[in-house]
């Protein structure tokens, strides 16, 4: 009896994924809103976040994930259930980008990419949190590969409606999904012009243009005022992330972002190939320069590999790819997460800067050497991982000590503090999910006065400070005639507001 490998494949992949899942939250403040808008919609409150006090509309966050977590939350689910679900949707992402590269490589090579983007451990990471980073990969997938093949069949309305669809799913999951369509503009203009090309772009225009634009007319209100602290426009924009009076952006500003921004993706880039690079400088602090080293080179390969594709055999991949990273180097605050969406294509590209490099070699041996390596250090970071992800104390052990007393913090609230107070707390979705009280995030501005006025306009009874972010806006306001201390604990504080006199 023949064994199809590939089958197998998926099946330990869906059984490596769903052994990471827990009934845990994630510290990432995306996480809990995402939980947040849920529950609302699962409670019949509408899409608000029902943590603030003021239980202002959402009108940032794309609707979608919110909206499968509360047909979860409905059906009876909990947080468990969620991440057995998103390791489900990890497989099935894992499974089409297998097809999607199969248009373009050789099947050897395409399902040797897709093997390693399943035991990635940065792409595994993320199929057990409750993040929109994996719906979003299979959705963008999926347009990017009905797209081709409407592009190759003449009647194609079928494909380019699957495409359509797909590219409204991507968007209304993360909306940096718009750049799909710029992406596949781009490729038609530059690759594919013809009347019947033009034809259906404009196609896949008109099907996502009517829902696009009723999102964004009702995430307005009757005056045109968007019901949020802040948007994205005004994080965007803002010159320093976490300081709402550094001003907006100028010309300086952006050129500065980028080049912060390409620093830190080169790290990332690397780690996306071989997690542990940083394992280097962990245990020997004097191989610095060594590590810094080998990150550099395999930027470098991964970036060959990108050029050489760009000019040899362009297809839909190098215009996502490029577009996807052009806006992403434009974003506040880079994060490892941003790449997940193209970690295939890294790996790909990173093979392929390979090949090129030892094209006066062996080239069969070296790229086979590369992946093992690949495989090994995926397999040693997995199970440090999966060792760690189901410990008694996950919070510590996950997240560090500064979430663990946040979460200590949140359990002593809930026993100690009246669920009809409200808090300042800067992750006010977290705290609310845990202790049941509601609160506002903290005027990120390092001005004393508006940080304080901020605490009695929200009518606060109780200032949280944990001894992470929290501290470094709160930290400095306090007063013995303006607060009282009720919880102090490793770094971590809450006081308890006095009324104004």
């Amino acid at each position: 009896m023949k064994i199809n490998y590939k089958t197998i494949f998926f099946v330990v992949l869906l059984l490596l994924y769903l052994s990471f899942a827990n009934n845990y939250i994630g510290s990432n403040a995306d996480d809990s809103i995402y939980v947040v808008l849920g529950k609302s919609l699962a409670e019949g409150n509408g899409y608000r976040i029902i943590s603030s006090p003021e239980n202002y509309v959402n009108a940032e966050y794309p609707p979608l994930f919110p909206l499968f977590i509360s047909l979860i939350f409905l059906l009876g689910g909990n947080i468990f259930v969620i991440k057995l679900l998103i390791g489900v949707l990890g497989v099935l992402g894992i499974y089409f980008i297998y097809l999607f590269l199969k248009l373009f490589l050789k099947e050897k090579q395409a399902f040797i990419i897709t093997i390693l983007t399943g035991i990635a451990p940065l792409f595994v990471f993320y199929t057990h949190q409750i993040l929109s980073e994996v719906p979003y990969f299979l959705f963008s997938i999926l347009a990017l590969y009905f797209f081709v093949k409407s592009m190759d069949n003449k009647f194609s309305k079928k494909y380019l409606f699957l495409c359509s669809l797909f590219i409204l799913l991507a968007y209304f999951t993360r909306t940096i999904g718009f750049i799909l369509i710029i992406a596949i503009g781009l490729y038609i203009i530059f690759e594919r012009l013809n009347k019947s090309t033009i034809r259906k772009f404009i196609f896949i225009i008109l099907i996502i243009a009517i829902p696009i634009l009723l999102w964004s007319v009702r995430i307005l209100d009757n005056e045109g005022q968007i019901y949020e602290q802040y948007s994205y426009k005004d994080i965007f924009l803002r010159n320093a992330l976490y300081d709402v009076d550094s001003g907006n952006l100028n010309l300086n500003g952006i050129i500065g972002r980028i080049l912060y921004n390409g620093e830190k993706h080169i790290t990332q880039f690397s780690k996306t190939v071989f997690d542990q690079i940083n394992w280097i400088s962990l245990f020997y602090p004097g191989l610095r320069i060594l590590e810094f080293s080998i990150i550099l080179i395999i930027f470098l390969i991964i970036f060959i590999g990108f050029i050489f594709s760009l000019i040899k055999n362009r297809t839909i991949i190098e215009y996502y790819f490029f577009t996807y990273m052009f806006f992403i180097l434009l974003i506040p605050d880079p994060s490892s997460r941003f790449l997940f969406p193209i970690i295939p294509f890294i790996i790909n590209y990173f093979f392929k800067g390979i090949e090129i490099i030892s094209n006066k070699l062996d080239k069969k041996i070296i790229i086979n050497l590369f992946i093992i390596l690949v495989v090994i250090c995926s397999v040693l970071s997995l199970s440090k991982d999966l060792y760690t992800e189901h410990k008694e104390d996950y919070y510590l052990e996950n997240w560090g000590e500064n979430v663990a007393g946040f979460v200590e913090m949140a359990l002593w609230a809930k026993d100690n503090i009246s669920k009809e107070d409200n808090v300042i707390v800067y992750n006010p979705y977290m705290f609310y999910l845990i202790s049941g009280i509601k609160g506002n995030i903290p005027l990120l501005s390092y001005n004393k006065e508006e940080v304080l006025n901020q605490i009695y306009q929200k009518n606060a009874e109780y200032i949280i400070i944990d001894k992470g972010v929290g501290k470094r806006y709160l930290g400095t306001v306090i007063s013995e005639d303006r607060f009282e201390l009720v919880y102090e604990k490793d770094g971590n504080y809450i006081y308890k507001v006095k009324p104004l006199s």
